[in-house]
């Protein structure tokens, strides 16, 4: 049964009514796609049997997002929400809920994800709140006494940080291309570039959106009106509408994105500025795609002058949106001009103007610095110093602080008054920054992606000296959501009214900045990424209520963490814990004293007196060790101290370039024999120039200019099909590196885990480890460049006449497949007798020079 025609409300799969029990249905929503294709494989190599060359197989992809909703007559009900695309297991969800009658004994039930409340508790497990629980609570009524139960497994740690209110004196470095990205955007080319549109009985004039006109944005005699701003959703949220976002909302187009879309907020997601077509949003990730509908309106009669896109109604049944932003938002798609490229961020919030400064730095002066050759500093060449304290037109080498269009403290965001400000070409013929000119690079930052061609176009640092309250709080990657309690100088803060907070990252950002002796104390959950251990919480609580906000309790929890390892370290013991408390509050309302205090002269009280006493005991009883040793005797916990008992052996494989070689042919899994090397794509493997952020990896890690460890190498491998691959299986087409270890890491049988950090979007990548040949062309045998003299191993040094490349086949003889012909072979003396200098004629996709690719060549600035 449909429950609705329009796409993303659900659909009811199942739907009875059963005698005694009432309504049982299950409604679904999301999607579930599945993929597939028959590979056919026609290989012509040497095989021992001619169907050895043929090969059909099915491959498969299946993604599923589904929330399910069922209810089993009034007082049971399922909840899952699944998504197979998630990162982690714990952002899948599932829940069964029993809800009984009032006077029924049992209350409540629920398994699946699950939370435990402890009121009024601050010892049992070091909070009143815990979350990310999986197992059954149940809660239970007996008279005026509630009971609790539960038994559920903790994939959680709980951890406290304190911090104290401080201010920070520091300086923040931003490169010239480390512009914000994915923040702030037009929302039509008309307010980017200016235009004037025919309309009704006149012009309708939207000036471009620089340059400032004595620093302030020029306004049009337009208005948006009606702004709606809808952001693609990949969950299973039911409040989406389908829609299409296009590039042109006149013209369909190949780039135009189709899906589910859900309306933001504007002030919380998102704000706008009416007056000149812009957007920032709140938060925004790579892969997001937006799109928007509004109306344009004069701004002097209010008549409505224009309508771009379409909402849902009557007649309309999908959005028809204006896209801003597209999933992959690259230089080459037609709305890339749509985002802003002249913001930065100066790297903290709520800036004070005491010690505030900025300067721009030119790193290609032979000593770099933030005034020119004319001694003209380079913020006002850039013209972020136009104007004097006064507000009079008189550069004064200080940044125009009291300018918004400049500068903004509040969110920590600095403007160019350019749009592509660091670029050679946007710099008009006589204007004032005309020596800037020549001082520009070519704007690879705004129309590259390629980190070495941006990094080798940069010329320019951002300075920022600030002195400032730091409001925001790191606890670090995967919080817990709702698992933060947040107290300033011991009172409960409370989420969206005193501060905001991201789970993913796990920021907290204080809505005020705490003062100098202010204490800040953060109690949360976090996910653990990786354990090997297994943590069970089985619990109750009683609890009579005595009035409000009065009452008695009494808690017994039992938890047990258990290892996978009997051999433990010390400090990394297992614990077996019972722990028991009681704990109450009275509370009781004083009339009287409150009628009192009013008859006084000049006094008038608005809140009613009261008193309160609150209390706690509580009692462990622990167990640090549980484990014992029967060859010791020894039951009382054991655990190793020993080093080389409590050591880890650990095998590293190198990430710089040089110590990789190109591998041999891997095996097909369905023949067992290699493949053809024919199908070897060209591979390229190197070290950026650029290291990146160690923290962008690791973010848990420490990092320090001392340890040198800020930055770090990464390898990237670059695959690209040659062109008679191009239309092949993909499945056949490989390419891979090698990197041998050394004798003493040979033996791994007590290697337990493997661990690698990959980054890609497309491809498979495989591991092997174990006895791998080395034999890179598949000829049989395995030899260098250098010829032996006399003996097993070469002189190593490398003659003319040696120096063939990988192969050790010199280029007459190599046949462009990665092998060497025997000179006397029928197939070279046929070839030559025709004139042929080599044997390429069959692959057009190679240097006749070096028909297999394996000769040395290096040029500087080359990978």
């Amino acid at each position: 049964q449909v429950k609705s025609a329009a796409r993303g409300k659900g659909i009811e799969v199942v739907g009875v009514d059963v005698d005694r029990i009432g309504r049982v249905s299950i409604n679904a929503r999301g999607n579930v796609t599945l993929k597939g294709k028959m590979v056919f494989e026609d290989q012509e190599l040497i095989r021992s049997k001619i169907n050895e060359t043929q090969n059909t197989h099915l491959e498969f992809d299946q993604t599923q997002r589904i929330s399910l909703e069922g209810k089993i007559g009034d007082r049971v009900s399922v909840k899952v929400d699944q998504d197979s695309e998630r990162d982690f297991d714990w952002e899948n969800n599932i829940r069964i809920s029993y809800r009984g009658e009032e006077d029924d004994i049992i209350q409540s039930v629920d398994a699946g994800n699950i939370s435990l409340s402890l009121p009024g508790s601050q010892s049992l497990m070091g909070s009143a709140n815990h979350e990310g629980l999986f197992g059954i609570k149940s809660v239970s009524k007996f008279g005026p006494v509630d009971l609790t139960a539960i038994a559920s497994i903790v994939s959680t740690e709980k951890k406290s940080q304190e911090y104290k209110g401080r201010t920070e004196s520091k300086t923040y470095r931003i490169k010239d291309s480390d512009y914000i990205k994915n923040k702030y955007f037009y929302i039509h080319e008309w307010f980017r570039n200016g235009v004037q549109l025919n309309a009704g009985a006149g012009i309708i004039l939207i000036p471009p959106f620089y340059p400032l006109d004595n620093g302030l944005h020029r306004f049009g005699n337009v208005i948006v009106r009606d702004f709606e701003l809808y952001q693609l959703d990949q969950t299973t949220n039911s409040e989406t509408n389908a829609g299409l976002a296009m590039v042109d909302v006149n013209q369909p187009g190949k780039d135009d994105q189709t899906g589910l879309f859900k309306r933001l907020e504007q002030g919380q997601d998102f704000r706008l500025s009416e007056d000149l077509g812009f957007i920032r949003v709140r938060q925004m990730g790579f892969d997001e795609v937006l799109g928007c509908t509004f109306i344009l309106m004069d701004r002097t009669t209010g008549d409505t002058l224009m309508t771009v896109g379409q909402g849902i109604s009557a007649d309309q049944d999908q959005l028809i949106l204006k896209m801003i932003k597209p999933r992959s938002l690259t230089p080459s798609h037609p709305v890339w001009p749509l985002m802003f490229k002249n913001v930065y961020s100066l790297g903290a919030t709520n800036i004070s103007k005491e010690g505030f400064e900025v300067r721009i730095k030119n790193d290609r002066l032979p000593i770099p610095s933030h005034l020119d050759p004319q001694g003209i500093p380079y913020i006002t060449r850039f013209g972020l110093d136009s104007l004097d304290e006064n507000g009079n037109n008189n550069s004064d080498q200080i940044v125009d602080l009291s300018n918004p269009n400049i500068i903004s403290l509040i969110d920590g965001e600095l403007f160019f008054p350019e749009l592509r400000p660091f670029a050679g070409d946007t710099v008009p013929d006589g204007n004032q920054n005309q020596a800037l000119k020549g001082t520009l690079g070519a704007g690879f930052m705004y129309t590259s992606t390629q980190r070495t061609d941006i990094a080798n176009d940069s010329r320019f640092t951002i300075e920022v000296d600030y002195a400032n309250l730091n409001s925001t709080i790191n606890l670090g990657f995967m919080l817990v959501e709702g698992s933060e309690q947040v107290y300033k100088g011991g009172v409960l803060l409370k989420k969206s009214l005193d501060y905001q907070v991201d789970y993913f990252s796990g920021t907290i950002v204080l809505n005020e900045p705490p003062e100098g002796e202010d204490n800040i104390r953060v109690i949360f959950d976090k996910y653990q990424l990786v354990t090997f251990d297994k943590k069970t919480i089985l619990g109750v609580r009683s609890q009579m209520d005595l009035g409000k906000n009065s009452f008695l309790g009494g808690t017994a929890l039992f938890f047990n963490q258990s290892v996978i390892n009997d051999k433990i370290e010390v400090g990394y013991e297992p614990m077996r814990n019972f722990i028991w408390g009681l704990n109450g509050r009275y509370e009781n309302e004083l009339p009287a004293l409150t009628n009192t205090i009013d008859r006084l002269p000049m006094v008038s009280t608005d809140k009613g007196s009261k008193y309160s006493v609150e209390g706690e005991f509580s009692q462990i009883l622990p167990n640090p060790n549980p484990l014992n040793n029967k060859a010791t005797g020894d039951s009382k916990g054991v655990a190793y101290i020993d080093d080389f008992e409590g050591s880890k052996r650990i095998t590293s494989t190198p990430i710089q370039r040089r110590y990789w070689k190109e591998s041999s042919a891997p095996l097909d899994i369905f023949t067992g024999l290699p493949f053809s090397q024919r199908n070897r794509a060209r591979l390229n493997w190197y070290n950026p120039y650029v290291q990146v952020l160690t923290r962008d990896i690791w973010p848990n890690l420490s990092t320090s200019v001392q340890a040198q460890n800020e930055t770090t190498d990464i390898l990237v491998l670059n695959v690209k099909p040659r062109d008679h691959q191009i239309n092949a299986a993909p499945d056949s087409v490989w390419a891979g590196i090698i990197h041998p270890f050394y004798s003493g890491d040979y033996d791994q049988t007590q290697a337990k885990f493997f661990e690698i950090w990959l980054r890609g979007y497309t491809g498979q990548i495989t591991i092997d480890l174990g006895q791998i040949s080395e034999d890179w062309d598949g000829n049989g045998a395995l030899n260098t460049e250098d010829i032996p003299e006399g003996g097993l191993i070469g002189d190593g040094i490398l003659d003319d006449r040696e120096d063939v490349g990988l192969d050790g086949c010199p280029d007459e003889y190599e046949d462009g497949w990665g092998f060497c012909l025997d000179p006397e072979s029928l197939t070279y003396l046929e070839l030559k007798a025709q004139g042929e200098n080599n044997l390429i004629n069959t692959n057009n996709d190679v240097n006749p020079e070096d028909p297999n690719g394996d000769n040395w060549d290096y040029s500087e600035g080359s990978f």
